[in-house]
């Protein structure tokens, strides 16, 4: 792919959408959600959504596809009914049992409810839903994070985990034929933790699936984390969503609170392939300004666990040796060696890298035009793969100063940080 042909394509789309459908230029703002995959055409094809909260307050998308060199293009999808703006995008997607591909984009909207956005259903239009509408709906709320994984039985489930008002955690959960019934909501339901925790206030919600292999068979997992209001770190886990086991890890090794948290699992491997045990790794903000994080194994995760403290990247300058707003992704290089990488804001405007190519972490900085200021905010990242053995990865951001989506971007031999590239995709 070659980005300055993709840039072109993107300001000629741009302008071809304003000048015809004559739509009003506007930035973005927040932390955007990003989901790729492959769509099978006959051959696979693939696609990067994008999804966003413009700053006229409806959900847009930066999307591309390479079918017929389409490239680059934005859309803006509107809003919920009876709402006038949403926030805090979280995008999930996944494959049905007959190939085809679908994505449920929640949102939070200036009511409180829970809606979510369906690109494509199973006769291929679209449509917003509003979950706390629906019988049992919750709401007042914020702090969302939605995940999607495949049940013991095959079934593909999707859920969207939530702080309510009183700072509880509750779920809205479709557990069987998601992609059919998400306009009448039928299938979709409402869980409430308080049920079983009691009061446990949460915030800073991140929610990940995974699977377990403590006796040779695949068990799926969710695991979710977070702070709470004194500056703890809590996480829940377990194979049954309701019936989560609840932890709290206290404060980071030097006392300071966690105030930001991104969840990841490093790997999954059958347990021929690899020991069962592999790694879970939660990584946060705090109010000393560091990376903290928290590694356990995730077949006994939380149970077993380590707290570090990743510092910063040497290369801020003084007074300005702060990060925040984490995010992460695992892959496999062709070698099929591991990697972890850590994508953070930084008080000078820029985005680093804290990378793990074997065992240890260590600081990069990712590029950016030295001819203008940025201010890199709520990064997103995806990794996927696209006809090579290398993983491409994505890291999206708000840039502060323009309201643009802009990205850092590499497609080969992305442990040298020189093969990372700077792209602005504009607004629509």
């Amino acid at each position: 792919m070659k980005r300055k042909t993709l840039q072109s394509l993107l300001i000629t789309s741009a302008l071809l959408l304003m000048c015809v459908f004559s739509i009003s230029a506007f930035g973005i703002q927040g932390k955007p959600s990003v989901i790729a995959y492959l769509d099978d055409h006959g051959e696979a094809y693939t696609r990067i959504y994008v999804y966003a909260e413009g700053d006229n307050g409806t959900l847009v998308a930066n999307r591309w596809a390479d079918v017929g060199g389409l490239g680059w293009d934005w859309e803006d999808l509107g809003l919920p009914a009876g709402a006038a703006s949403i926030w805090s995008p979280s995008a999930v997607t996944y494959t049905d049992s007959k190939g085809r591909q679908y994505q449920f984009v929640f949102v939070l909207t200036d009511q409180g409810h829970l809606a979510v956005y369906a690109p494509q259903r199973g006769n291929g239009s679209a449509a917003w839903v509003d979950l706390t509408n629906l019988p049992g709906g919750i709401g007042e709320l914020s702090s969302l994070s939605a995940i999607t994984d495949v049940d013991a039985s095959g079934n593909h489930r999707v859920f969207a985990f939530a702080e309510d008002k009183d700072a509880n955690l509750v779920v809205v959960s479709c557990t069987s034929l998601c992609e059919w019934q998400v306009i009448n909501g039928s299938h979709w339901s409402w869980f409430n933790y308080s049920s079983i925790w009691g009061h446990v206030p949460v915030c800073c919600i991140s929610a990940l699936s995974y699977d377990s292999y403590p006796n040779g068979s695949r068990i799926p997992k969710i695991a979710i984390t977070g702070t709470s209001a004194d500056g703890t770190l809590w996480a829940a886990d377990g194979d049954d969503f309701q019936n989560l086991n609840l932890f709290n890890f206290g404060l980071t090794n030097d006392g300071s609170k966690w105030i930001s948290s991104t969840a990841i699992y490093s790997y999954t491997t059958p347990p021929q392939v690899q020991s069962p045990c592999n790694s879970l790794i939660v990584f946060s903000g705090a109010t000393d300004g560091h990376l903290n994080g928290l590694i356990g194994c995730k077949d006994t995760f939380f149970q077993t666990q380590l707290k570090f403290d990743q510092n910063v990247p040497p290369q801020l300058p003084s007074g300005k040796r702060w990060v925040f707003d984490p995010t992460a992704v695992t892959y496999t290089e062709s070698d099929y060696s591991f990697r972890t990488s850590v994508f953070v804001s930084a008080a000078d405007g820029r985005l680093y890298r804290d990378h793990a190519n074997g065992t240890n972490l260590q600081w990069d900085p990712l590029p950016v035009p030295s001819d203008t200021t940025h201010y890199m905010n709520s990064p997103a990242a995806v990794t996927f793969w696209h006809y090579s053995p290398d993983p491409w990865i994505y890291v999206f951001a708000t840039d502060g100063s323009t309201q643009d989506l802009v990205v850092n971007y590499c497609n080969n031999a992305c442990d040298d940080v020189s093969n990372w590239n700077w792209a602005d995709q504009g607004t629509l």
